[in-house]
C-alpha cells in the first residue's frame, strides 16, 4: 500500500491532520511559501514616501531591496543554504523575517509609524490565515462543501416538503406582524449583520455541543468487513486486513485530529442549514412583494419604505422591492434556518435524513484512518505520537571466552 497516496487523499477530502507527524513548518507553511514570498516582495514598496520625490523614492526602493537581500544571505547562511537561494523551508527565522523586514522599512525611511503598524498587522493576518487555510485544508474542504450543497439542491424539493410546514407555523406570525417591519425598518444595515452573526454562532454552538456524541458515534466500527465495506474505492482498499482479523480497540484522535473532523461537520451541516435558510427567505421575499405594499408599509411603520429596485405594475397594483422586505425575509430565514438546524440535531429521524450522507463521508474517512494507522505502525491500536516511551535497556555484558 502507498501511504503517501492515502494522505493525499485525505488532503483531498479536507482531513490532512489525521496524517501522522502533520507539521506545521514541513507540510504546512512550506506548501504556502510561494505566497508569502510573494507577499514580502509586494511591501517592499511599504518604504515609499507621496513626500519624497521620485528620485528619493527609487533610492529608498534600491534600499530596500538591499535591506532584503542582507536579511536573506543571513538567514541562508544561518540555515546552511546558498547565499541567494529561494527559501525552500519555511520556520521560525523565514516568519521573523516575514513579520519585521516589511514594518521595518517604512520606520527607517521616513519614520512611517502607522505605515508599519499597518503592514505588521497585515503581515501578522496573512500569516494566521495562510497558516489555518493550509493547515486545515480550507480549499479542498471548501470544495467538499460545494459538493454536498449540489448534492443537498437535488433533493431541494425534499427538504422544502419536509421542513416548510413547520417552519410556516411560527414564521407566517412573524411576517405578518407590524412590529417586526419596525424593526426592520430601524435597525442600521451593521447591526443587522451582527444579528446575523449572532445567530450563526448560536446554530454553530448547538453543533458544536453535539460534535463529541456524532463523532463517537463515527469513528467505531464492528469488524474489519465494515472497515473493507467503506474504504471500496480509496487507496486503503487493497490494505484491508482480512475479516477474521480481530479488530483491536478504536484509536483516540489527537487534539488536531478532531478539532479537523468537528470543522468539516461544522461547515457540512452548516451548508444545509443556509440552504434552508435561503428557500424560506426567497418564500417570504415573494411573498412580501404579493401582500405588504408601500401603503400598507407606511400605515404599519409611518413613513414610505425605501426602494432597491424599479417599481412594476402588475394587474392595477405595484410591485417593488424595499429594503425593509428584504431584511424581514433575510431575518425570518435566518431563524427559520436555526430552527431547522436545532431539530434535525436533536430528532433522531431528522438527523437521519438530513444527514445521513454527510455522516457517510465521514466514516468513510475514519475506515482509511484505520487502516492509514495501521500500515504506518504495524498495529491497529496505538499511533506512532502515542507510543509509550520504554527505557533504554542496559547493555548485555558479554559472556567470557565467547567466540569470535
Amino acid at each position: 500500500m502507498n501511504t503517501a497516496e492515502i494522505e493525499r487523499w485525505l488532503v483531498r477530502r479536507g482531513a490532512p491532520h489525521v496524517i501522522v507527524d502533520y507539521s506545521a513548518t514541513r507540510d504546512v507553511l512550506n506548501r504556502a511559501a510561494p505566497l508569502l514570498i510573494l507577499v514580502f516582495l509586494a511591501e517592499l514598496t511599504g518604504g515609499l514616501n507621496l513626500r519624497f520625490s521620485w528620485w528619493q523614492n527609487v533610492l529608498t526602493f534600491v534600499a530596500a531591496a538591499g535591506i532584503t537581500l542582507a536579511v536573506l544571505i543571513l538567514v541562508n547562511r544561518a540555515r546552511g543554504r546558498r547565499p541567494f537561494q529561494v527559501p525552500d523551508r519555511f520556520g521560525s527565522p523565514e516568519i521573523a523575517a516575514f513579520l519585521v523586514v516589511p514594518p521595518l522599512l517604512p520606520l527607517v525611511f521616513g519614520g512611517q509609524v502607522a505605515q508599519a503598524l499597518t503592514l505588521l498587522a497585515v503581515n501578522v493576518a496573512v500569516l494566521v490565515i495562510v497558516y489555518f487555510g493550509t493547515s486545515y485544508a480550507v480549499l479542498p474542504m471548501a470544495r467538499w462543501s460545494l459538493g454536498v450543497m449540489v448534492e443537498q439542491f437535488r433533493y431541494v424539493t425534499y427538504i422544502v416538503g419536509r421542513t416548510m410546514p413547520t417552519l410556516l407555523l411560527f414564521s407566517i406570525f412573524m411576517f405578518l406582524n407590524a412590529e417586526m417591519w419596525k424593526v426592520s425598518a430601524e435597525i442600521p444595515t451593521p447591526y443587522f449583520l451582527l444579528v446575523l452573526a449572532l445567530f450563526a454562532a448560536l446554530g454553530g454552538a448547538f453543533v458544536v455541543l453535539r460534535l463529541p456524541h456524532e463523532v463517537g458515534n463515527l469513528e467505531r466500527f464492528e469488524s474489519w468487513a465494515a472497515v473493507r465495506t467503506l474504504c471500496a474505492g480509496t487507496p486503503a482498499a487493497d490494505a484491508v486486513p482480512a475479516d477474521d482479523e480481530p479488530l483491536t480497540e478504536r484509536l483516540p484522535l489527537r487534539r488536531s485530529e478532531r478539532f479537523n473532523i468537528e470543522l468539516m461537520l461544522v461547515v457540512s451541516q452548516g451548508v444545509q442549514a443556509l440552504l434552508v435558510s435561503l428557500v424560506v427567505a426567497v418564500f417570504y421575499t415573494l411573498l412580501g412583494l404579493l401582500t405588504v405594499g408601500p401603503p400598507t408599509f407606511a400605515q404599519w411603520v409611518g413613513r414610505d419604505p425605501v426602494p432597491i429596485g424599479p417599481t412594476v405594475s402588475v394587474a392595477g397594483g405595484e410591485i417593488v422591492l424595499t429594503r425593509e422586505l428584504l431584511l424581514t425575509a433575510i431575518f425570518i430565514g435566518t431563524v427559520g434556518g436555526l430552527q431547522f438546524l436545532v431539530t434535525a440535531l436533536s430528532d433522531s429521524v431528522y438527523r437521519e435524513e438530513f444527514f445521513g450522507q454527510v455522516q457517510a463521508e465521514l466514516r468513510e474517512i475514519f475506515a482509511v484512518r484505520k487502516v492509514y494507522l495501521r500500515a504506518r505502525t504495524g498495529t491497529s491500536r496505538t499511533p506512532p505520537t502515542r507510543r509509550a516511551r520504554t527505557a533504554p535497556r542496559s547493555p548485555t555484558p558479554a559472556a567470557p571466552n565467547a567466540p569470535n
